[in-house]
């Protein structure tokens, strides 16, 4: 991270991700301002945490005083947030997804295009220790072919914010940008991000009506890309257990990454050899990872960092879904 002056950064939405956010910024830039802004409108009942002022709406008259912004909003009004900061040059991040629609993340791209803005989402899971080690390792040609892919991602969603009723989550709602597929939509970009574009074959959404919400609750998904291999995403709100984990059947045998057990092995008829283990990895070191590559994208931009163009894919992948299964 570039020394430098002090820098006044604006957070849009005080919820989990937001706070999230501004703990890293004080971490990573000690002497910024933080700004936080209610993206409902609500007033809390003490001041959000690691923030220098905060606001019940957008301080419109103190744009030209921010160097970023940061839209932790609900993804059905990231348009909306967003749009004030990109049409000001104001280097934006948006929370995933891009937007709960096509249209609207098209709009975004257009914004971007015309004022030349630098725009990223904030899909840190292509920061994350394993993720980035499985790319390199399927870059590098160690497995030999590669046949089948098998992405599982999963959680429980009542247990799943603590101190939350999911009930009150955006997670829940339709009007928000809930369900599975936005909400889980990491597995969708990290996919398209190490193996290639895809073509979708079949899908199956599903309520099962076990949480009693009104969003689907799994989907389950088979995709074939550019090299013919196999793809099979599976994302759920109702296992008990956490789970989240990538397993390929390849030529050199099954390579398994356990995202959360912080491990990648390859398994052999007779043997397993441990290619990645570090159980001590934070994985918040993932959201800082994005954020200092954010704050510094003005200057030259980390090929790691999602554009609104790959963004915007996956929101079209997930409408063709939702339409497919309508």
């Amino acid at each position: 991270m570039k020394n430098g002056k002090s820098k006044h950064i604006l957070v849009y939405g005080i919820g989990n991700i937001s706070d999230r956010h501004r703990k890293n910024l004080k971490k990573i830039l000690p002497n910024s301002v933080i700004i936080a802004v209610s993206s409902s409108g609500r007033n809390p009942k003490k001041k959000p945490e690691n923030c220098d002022k905060f606001f019940q709406q957008c301080p419109f008259d103190q744009l030209p005083n921010f160097d970023l912004a940061i839209i932790a909003s609900p993804a059905t009004f990231h348009l909306e947030h967003a749009r004030i900061f990109i049409s000001a040059g104001i280097p934006t991040f948006i929370e995933k997804p891009l937007s709960a629609s096509s249209e609207d993340a098209l709009e975004l791209l257009h914004l971007q295009k015309t004022f030349k803005t630098p725009v990223f989402v904030d899909y840190c899971l292509r920061y994350h220790e394993v993720i980035v080690k499985l790319k390199n390792i399927v870059e590098s040609g160690l497995l030999g072919k590669i046949f089948n892919i098998e992405i599982n991602v999963g959680q429980y969603l009542p247990s799943w914010r603590e101190n939350k009723n999911f009930n009150d989550s955006v997670s829940v709602s339709s009007f928000l940008g809930g369900g599975v597929l936005l909400e889980l939509s990491h597995e969708l970009d990290y996919c398209n991000w190490i193996f290639g574009e895809t073509t979708l074959i079949h899908s199956s959404i599903r309520n099962l009506n076990e949480l009693g919400i009104e969003v689907e609750e799994v989907a389950d998904l088979f995709f074939i890309n550019k090299k013919n291999q196999l793809i099979s995403i599976h994302m759920d709100f109702l296992q008990k257990k956490p789970t989240r984990f990538c397993n390929l059947i390849t030529e050199k045998g099954n390579l398994y990454c356990d995202i959360i057990g912080k491990k990648i092995e390859l398994h052999n008829e007779n043997s397993i050899e441990i290619l990645y283990s570090n159980s001590s990895y934070d994985t918040n070191d993932m959201y800082i990872s994005i954020l200092k590559d954010f704050i510094e994208s003005s200057e030259s931009r980390n090929e790691t960092l999602p554009t609104v163009i790959e963004s915007l894919k996956v929101v079209e992948l997930i409408e063709k879904i939702k339409h497919k299964n309508g």
